[in-house]
């Protein structure tokens, strides 16, 4: 069935890569999309997948945890991201739900708060 038929909203490859580079404290995994998964070693920073994503340079379709089908999903800028993130777990972190605007491959952008713990950027 794939995201594009679930509640989502459509974000650039370049309005994402943007957000993760604002996230300067936070780290990232990625968890099914082997786009990604060839190009970047996970656990890591958001500036070090940024240039992945801007590489690939597809949109990306962003599920919508508490949303309503839209006729037409709407597009979401970096400032609004954080309000498709589920954070309903044990240490709150964020995670995303997405695809591929080209692709019915469901993959999770997850926020890993114990890397950026264990390795704090100065």
């Amino acid at each position: 069935m794939g995201l594009k038929h679930k509640p989502h909203r459509r974000i650039t490859a370049e309005q994402l890569a943007t957000w993760l580079e604002r996230q300067r404290d936070a780290w990232w995994s990625v968890d099914g999309d082997p786009r990604l998964m060839e190009q970047v070693d996970f656990p890591c920073p958001g500036d070090e997948l940024a240039p992945a994503i801007r590489n690939i340079g597809v949109d990306v379709l962003v599920g919508d945890p508490g949303g309503k089908q839209l006729s037409r999903p709407g597009q979401v800028d970096a400032d609004e991201l954080d309000r498709y993130a589920d954070t309903d777990n044990v240490d709150h972190e964020r995670v995303f739900l997405c695809s591929w605007a080209d692709s019915d491959i469901e993959w999770l952008l997850c926020e890993d708060i114990r890397s950026a713990a264990a390795y704090p950027r100065e």
